[in-house]
Formats: C-alpha cells, structure tokens, sequence
C-alpha cells in the first residue's frame, strides 16, 4: 500500500470520529439509564 494511499485512508477514517465519539456518548448515556431501571427493578422485586 503506498503512503498516499494511507494517508488517504486515515483522513477518511479521522471523518467518521465525531459521528462516532457522539454514538459513544449516547450509548453510555443509554447503558446508564438501563442500569438505573434494572436496580429499580431489583428494589421492587425485593418488595414483593
């Protein structure tokens, strides 16, 4: 593979980082909520 070749492809990748850092941030966001509920849901079957 040649340098411009690689150095074109990186560019190329380095395009795709924020659309990526954003989806990271909202799936920790989401993974955050989904624990919040399941300990929720562990306090009230403790209840039952």
């Amino acid at each position: 593979m040649s340098l411009a070749t690689n150095r074109s492809l990186a560019e190329k990748n380095l395009e795709y980082q924020p659309r990526l850092e954003g989806g990271k941030g909202r799936l920790q966001e989401k993974y955050a909520a989904l624990q919040s509920l399941y300990h929720g849901v562990l306090e009230q079957k403790e209840k039952l």
